[in-house]
């Protein structure tokens, strides 16, 4: 909702703002849903080489490093300086998005004086980089009020989260100041005084309110009691008001009072105020009309001329101070009056609109015949003869806007009573889309938000799961071990029967298997570095097709393969990718354990650089209620195993920088998509 200035309720003051006044921000709701955070995703990696981050670091090492890991994040280092003076010339050149800053800088010049400079002449955001996190260092960093910290040493992720945290926090506040600066220059441009009482003293007044009491200077009047600009006819009552409002009590919000100029002229005023709180204390906030001309104008009149010209100026203050477009309808949906909104609106002086239909005026070249606007008018009409409200928040694809549309009936009073005139209808159509985009870019963060939370909750679980490994490791193995070695030693030395022979040998599978879990344990929780070779992604593919094609046949399973034959090498570890795909097509075998359907698509999307590879089955599926935790250790639907085959092959896919999404419908299969990089893609 835009906020009306001439509505004192919808306005704040700051006073540590140097007499800014401060217009409330609206809730942002959320939105979003699978759908939109997989389209994120892929849009992301675009974004991001839009931005342009200049790296401050007097080690041409460390510096070239944090440059490759921006690089494979896709953002764009632009430059790299090794001193202040260096990247205060460097940010003036190229208006870099954002800075990462050393503290720690050779020369005359640290990170923190250089971040001041840069700050103080060019409004670009700085993450601090070091190694130090004393206090005094933190005190002094405080001061230049930067956009995030990051201690070396320190993860790609803990990078990304702070870049993204930081252009996240500059772009809302560099909304806020424009926003401010544009409610400080309506203040101060309005057609109405402005001012802010507590006690009985000015605190803040605008220009317009100058011009209209004769003064020049604003400590002429700030600092002074409001009985300065009121007529001494009328200082009792507006003062009685005054104090009555800081107190809550029950007083008129709009009158009309007497003002005294500096020169002692008479001047007549109307009022508008209310109270509202300053440094934790009561006060009043008034806009103030000169209406000195209509005065003289309404003594020269008749009481029913001046009561109708009242009626209209009422009107007029009211409403065409909306920054909406406010229509009074007839009975058939005609316009009898519009505001001045209709002037923003792009529909010329208020009285062209008189005699047409709103649809004709807004929508002039449609020729729907089941147009929304139409039907909601007509039926909105309809509504207000019975006495109802009609709502609609709709995208005008015409306009290219969001509306916020309202009809509302209008009541007369007769004989003491209220009545619904069913000849007219209100109209008030309100602008929302700056509200909706604000909602839906609060939606993506909270969405980012969530993502970087379940990470982080990944990463603990599996600290955990490491600290449990290596303490269960050593303890378990040894004992094995030695099982083994027993059991290899008695087939291998005595002469036993077959029957011995044949557990000797399960004993020696079992510790084999036991020992295999352990390992994808410690795999697990710390797994080893990958080992990238440029390889045929497809033959890899149809060699894991070719394992479980028997079982495929035993099971009544359709295995059928669609390999592109364009697709291009990429950096792979064969082995692990191998056992991800193994594990997932297996998994898809055992959902369909009377038969059914498995296709196993493989192409690439060079426009994306990336190779997909789909793995869709006609299995039982997965419930909803499982979805969150596929890819948990331990968590296992089958009576056999232990729930760890998914989270590594997860695992494995995100050391190859790719990713993994799922798909499933209970009772209808799954499909898995996994997203593979191109070879210098």
């Amino acid at each position: 909702m835009v906020n009306d200035i001439r509505n004192p309720k919808s306005v704040r003051f700051n006073p540590d703002s140097g007499g800014t006044i401060r217009y409330p921000h609206l809730r942002r709701e959320r939105l979003g849903g699978q759908a939109q955070a997989a389209m994120r995703s892929e849009v992301k990696k675009t974004m991001n080489s839009a931005i342009h981050i200049l790296i401050v670091e007097d080690d041409f090492i460390i510096g070239e490093s944090i440059r490759n890991k921006l690089i494979n994040l896709g953002y764009s280092a632009s430059a790299l300086a090794t001193t202040g003076s260096e990247a205060i010339h460097t940010a003036e050149e190229t208006r870099p998005d954002l800075i990462i800053m050393d503290i720690k800088l050779q020369g005359q010049m640290d990170g923190i004086e250089t971040a001041a400079n840069i700050r103080s002449r060019f409004d670009i955001p700085v993450i601090y980089l070091t190694a130090h996190t004393d206090e005094e260092t933190l005190e002094r960093a405080k001061l230049t009020e930067p956009f995030g910290y990051i201690v070396k040493p320190f993860e790609p992720r803990e990078l990304k989260t702070a870049i993204v945290m930081a252009l996240h926090k500059h772009k809302l506040g560099k909304e806020l100041k424009e926003s401010e600066e544009r409610y400080r220059i309506a203040i101060e441009h309005s057609n109405d005084g402005v001012a802010i009482v507590r006690g009985d003293n000015h605190i803040f007044v605008n220009k317009r309110f100058l011009e209209i009491f004769g003064y020049e200077q604003m400590e002429e009047v700030i600092g002074k009691p409001i009985s300065l600009t009121v007529h001494p006819d009328d200082r009792r009552r507006v003062m009685k008001n005054n104090r009555g409002r800081q107190k809550n009590e029950s007083v008129p919000s709009i009158y009309e009072m007497k003002g005294m100029k500096k020169n002692g002229e008479t001047v007549y005023i109307e009022v508008s105020a209310t109270n509202i709180p300053f440094h934790g204390e009561p006060a009043s906030l008034a806009y103030l009309r000169d209406i000195t001309s209509r005065k003289q104008r309404e003594n020269e009149l008749a009481e029913n001329a001046e009561k109708i010209f009242q009626a209209k100026q009422e009107w007029e203050s009211l409403v065409d101070s909306l920054s909406e477009l406010v229509l009074l309808l007839d009975e058939n949906g005609d316009i009898i009056r519009s505001n001045r909104g209709a002037e923003s609106w792009s529909l010329g002086h208020p009285g062209n609109s008189r005699g047409q239909t709103p649809h004709d005026v807004l929508h002039p070249y449609c020729t729907k015949f089941d147009c929304y606007l139409k039907d909601f008018i007509s039926n909105g009409l309809k509504d207000s003869a019975a006495g109802k409200p009609a709502e609609l928040e709709v995208k005008d694809e015409t306009l290219k806007r969001y509306l916020d549309i309202r009809i509302r009936p209008i009541r007369t009073q007769q004989n003491g009573t209220h009545q619904i005139n069913e000849s007219f209808a209100v109209l008030v159509i309100h602008d929302i889309t700056e509200r909706r985009q604000a909602q839906e870019s609060l939606a993506e963060a909270y969405e980012e938000l969530k993502e970087t939370q379940q990470e982080l909750i990944q990463i603990e679980k599996l600290a955990l799961l490491g600290k449990f490994s290596s303490g269960i490791a050593h303890e378990i193995r040894n004992p094995l071990a030695n099982i083994c070695a027993s059991a290899q030693f008695c087939i291998a030395k005595y002469e036993l029967d077959e029957e011995i022979k044949k557990h000797l040998r399960i004993m020696l599978r079992n510790s084999e298997h036991a020992n295999k879990i352990i390992k994808d344990l410690i795999d697990l929780a710390k797994p080893s570095e990958v080992s990238l070779e440029p390889g045929d992604i497809g033959n890899l593919i149809n060699s894991v097709c070719d394992l479980v094609k028997t079982r495929c046949e035993k099971q009544r399973i359709l295995l059928h393969k669609k390999i592109s034959r364009r697709l291009p090498h990429i950096l792979m570890d064969k082995e692990r990718i191998e056992k991800a795909l193994l594990n997932f097509i297996l998994n898809a075998v055992e959902a369909m354990p009377k038969g059914g359907k498995l296709a196993v698509n493989a192409y690439p999307h060079f426009d994306k650089g990336q190779v997909i590879i789909s793995i869709l089955d006609t299995g039982k599926g997965i419930p909803q209620k499982d979805f969150d935790n596929i890819f948990h250790p331990f968590f296992t639907t089958k009576r056999t195993g232990i729930g760890l085959g998914l989270c590594l092959a997860d695992q494995v896919i995100s050391s190859h920088k790719g990713r993994l999404s799922i798909n499933s419908t209970v009772g209808e299969g799954t499909e898995i998509t996994i997203k593979l990089p191109i070879q210098g893609g």
